[in-house]
């Protein structure tokens, strides 16, 4: 009995020894330890080690803070994350399974304010440089075993009700957003960052942590919840996280491995911010479109997907699963601008000034090449939510930026498939539409004509135009217009004078005879027989004025 008693504590002391590697084997060990044994003391002696009251307060970190409570909060906090994975290695349809799981997500729910205060104090006070700086600084190091021992406790819920519990705490949601916000005072940069040598994944805490939450009916309530009670000055840090963290994932794309690793980035901080930016379509978040909207979220999402977009042009990148991303990632986008947007008109311009278009024409090839012939309809889904908005005189500026007009020409030349033809086709005819629109308005501006009657007027000296204001007509002939009163009063001098009273009787003979037209009765054109039993309606005759050597 006594060597059975030593055999299964010698057994539980080497697998606490070995639960910070975290290893397959290991984890699969531990789920089989704690299903047959059932040993919940190991839990509890885990929990124990992350007790806030067992750790002594430091003002000022320094050596004996990282002895004292640095190196044993990290130490728990990686065995805490080895027994939440090892859930995963445990057959979860045994019952014994099951209540297994239960009642060590119980143990860690009823501990959990102590946890996450733990984790804060960890994160808000940087500790002191430690051995392991060539790798990653000590910053980071803390939220990457933050991140490490959220997401298997954050993912796969699978409608487990702890879980959801756990992810409804107001505890946990602030841990999150402090993950989000808070940088390393050594670097300037977010917490989460890569390291250069790549020792710290950062997509971990979106694909692991932020996305399941907030992609979660619990979780994006909560989220919202949280984030809209916040100081005005807590709430623009949150959207300014989201918003640069896609600048910071593009960093650095020297290599196809490093554009890749961006481009996953990307996916899931859009993913996370769309679950977010949707709760607006349902009337629940519009403060929280607003904020990140202010920060012009969406240009900024564009640009940095249109920098990876043609850096992979200049590696000449071919991979079907790069090029389906970065379809996806603009039917994101163009899902969010068009239907999540309180109102689309103010921000399909910034998708496309960032440059999705060019985004979009470049992945279609890609995605017809791999796709089979059924989903092809969705890849060019993103050209046909925005072509609605192509008449809108913002949007064909915008178009101007990255010269997609010119890029949607090259387009024709392309082999694409029938319905890809199709939408081009359409795109064609509302480009030639708005390009006579707005473009041909524009060149009757560089005319710049000048209506001014007099002939010594400063702007026919300079050829300028009278700019958009309506000329100043004379009220008696009604047959002059200047530019201002200056110039009335310097024709009326020089010539007007003789010919306004001949002008003026012109005016009046035929205004008697309803063959003059004016923006009085334009309405009824006076040269038009007037309806049967209706009398002509003619503007009341003005009394021409005296001329008494003044201007008109």
């Amino acid at each position: 009995m006594a060597k059975l008693k030593r055999t299964h504590a010698n057994k539980r002391q080497e697998i606490l020894d070995q639960l910070q590697t975290n290893t397959p084997e290991v984890l699969k060990d531990l789920a089989d330890y704690l299903v047959r044994e059932r040993d919940y003391t190991l839990v509890e002696e885990v929990l124990d080690t992350l007790d806030a009251s067992r750790f002594p307060i430091h003002r000022v970190p320094d050596a004996q803070y990282l002895s004292q409570v640095l190196m044993p909060a990290l130490t728990g906090f990686l065995q805490l994350s080895a027994i939440a994975r090892s859930f995963s290695h445990m057959k979860s349809k045994d019952p014994r399974t099951v209540d297994v799981i239960s009642h060590c997500l119980q143990m860690i729910l009823d501990r959990w304010a102590q946890i996450t205060q733990r984790m804060t104090y960890l994160l808000t006070h940087p500790p002191p440089p430690t051995p392991w700086d060539h790798l990653m600084t000590a910053y980071q190091r803390v939220a990457y075993v933050c991140v490490d021992l959220l997401s298997p406790l954050l993912s796969e819920i699978d409608g487990n009700p702890l879980k959801e519990e756990l992810i409804s705490m107001p505890t946990t949601i602030d841990l999150l957003i402090l993950l989000l916000c808070h940088a390393d005072p050594e670097t300037g940069k977010y917490c989460d960052c890569l390291a250069p040598n790549n020792t710290f994944d950062s997509r971990d805490l979106f694909r692991k942590v932020w996305y399941p939450v907030a992609t979660s009916m619990h979780g994006r309530e909560r989220l919202i919840e949280r984030i809209i009670n916040r100081p005005q000055t807590d709430q623009k840090r949150i959207a300014v996280a989201l918003v640069r963290r896609a600048q910071l994932f593009t960093e650095i794309l020297e290599t196809e491995k490093q554009l890749n690793d961006g481009l996953l980035r990307l996916v899931q901080l859009f993913n996370t911010t769309s679950a977010l930016s949707w709760a607006t379509f349902f009337g629940t978040g519009t403060s929280i479109w607003t904020l990140l909207n202010r920060q012009r979220f969406l240009y900024d999402y564009t640009a940095a997907l249109f920098k990876i977009v043609e850096r992979a042009k200049e590696l000449n990148i071919e991979r079907s699963t790069v090029w389906s991303s970065v379809n996806q990632s603009t039917t994101t986008l163009a899902l969010m601008a068009v239907f999540a947007a309180p109102n689309p008109v103010d921000v399909i311009p910034q998708v496309i000034e960032g440059g999705i278009v060019p985004c979009i024409l470049e992945s279609i090839p890609h995605t017809l090449k791999y796709w089979p012939p059924e989903s092809h309809a969705f890849a060019i889904e993103p050209l046909r939510m925005i072509y609605p908005f192509l008449y809108l005189e913002k949007v064909h500026a915008a178009l101007k930026v990255h010269g997609d007009l010119d890029r949607l020409d090259a387009w024709n030349d392309v082999a694409i498939s029938t319905p890809a033809r199709g939408i081009y086709e359409e795109w064609k005819k509302l480009l030639g539409t708005s390009i006579y629109a707005f473009d041909a308005e524009r060149e009757h501006e560089e005319l710049r004509i000048n209506m001014c009657s007099n002939a010594k007027c400063p702007l026919h000296l300079t050829k300028q135009g009278m700019g958009k204001l309506p000329p100043k007509i004379c009220s008696a002939c009604h047959a002059v217009t200047y530019c201002s009163e200056g110039c009335q009063v310097a024709d009326w001098v020089a010539f007007h004078s003789v010919e306004c009273p001949e002008l003026t009787r012109v005016y009046h003979e035929q205004r008697l005879a309803g063959r003059w037209t004016s923006w009085e009765n334009k309405a009824r054109p006076a040269h038009l027989p007037p309806a049967r039993g209706e009398r002509r309606r003619l503007p009341r005759p003005s009394r021409p004025q005296e001329k008494r050597g003044g201007p008109c």
